[in-house]
């Protein structure tokens, strides 16, 4: 049987209700608890990546599971008290008790965290899209990267956000514009720069923003460039498995409340590989 590895994505701060379909944190929880239940193992991003580039054995990647999440607010480190919703746990706390409480099952649980690399963009989307409670910070990149359990990757300069005034391909709210060199390295480049002097760590991953990726990012730019931001992949959000065919510069991903808003939903795709 080929090997399948699927991909999950969850948005900490994009919360609709209290219950497993509204909310990533609710959702995320039963979702750990689940994959260990199907026998599945959570391995860095990375370790994918390493296998794609036969740095690793298929033996290595046997029901592999990989966690991401995106944008990058305070949501995804630390417990918030919610405007709507009341406290939240927080992304990397529910991973840190899933890890305490299987450390022998799951010795290499980790998630990576995709984030906005401009300040004023996130100061931007804080004010016009969040509640204007700094939630964009990038003060707890160090201790996320610490932690051994998150890495703090890059998912562009400012998103092409409508919001940000620093954006400039058209359209926006979309990354399909950004289509040509100048754009191309003005989103990834400095993007991975700051966040390696933001973090301590220089980031190997890239995430298109709203999964957007075009013919010119995954086959030009970043192949031949890629490596100047000292990245070694990308991921969409197709919702597939990866498999050993995948191309490194879109890699596929599932998202939580897009691929599955039920256990068994998620249940079922687990299954596929």
């Amino acid at each position: 049987m080929a090997l399948g590895i699927p991909v999950l994505c969850y948005h900490a701060h994009i919360i609709g209700s209290n219950d497993y379909a509204g909310n990533a944190h609710i959702a995320l929880a039963e979702d750990l608890q689940l994959i260990q239940a199907c026998g599945r193992r959570i391995v860095p991003l990375r370790w994918i990546v390493d296998w794609l580039q036969g740095r690793r054995e298929d033996a290595d990647m046997i029901n592999a599971v990989g966690i991401s999440f995106d944008d990058g607010t305070l949501l995804d480190f630390q417990p918030v008290e919610h405007p709507q919703y009341g406290t939240l746990p927080g992304l990397l706390p529910i991973l840190q008790q899933f890890a305490r409480q299987h450390q022998y099952e799951q010795p290499s649980v980790h998630a990576s965290c995709f984030v906005i690399a401009s300040p004023l963009a996130r100061m931007q989307a804080d004010q016009h899209l969040l509640y204007g409670r700094n939630w964009l910070a990038s003060d707890w990149w160090p201790d996320a990267t610490a932690s051994g359990l998150m890495s703090i990757e890059n998912h562009s300069w400012d998103h092409n956000m409508a919001v940000a005034t620093e954006a400039c391909a058209t359209p926006r709210n979309s990354f399909r514009g950004v289509d040509d060199l100048p754009a191309a390295r003005r989103q990834i480049e400095p993007a991975s720069e700051l966040i390696e002097e933001l973090s301590g760590r220089r980031p190997e991953l890239f995430a298109y923003p709203y999964g957007d990726v075009n013919d010119y990012l995954a086959d030009c730019y970043l192949p031949e460039h890629g490596a100047t931001a000292g990245l070694r992949a990308a991921f969409t959000t197709a919702g597939k498995h990866i498999d050993a065919h995948s191309d490194r510069w879109k890699l596929p991903r599932y998202v939580h409340g897009l691929h599955w808003r039920q256990a068994e939903q998620l249940q079922n795709i687990l299954r596929q590989s």
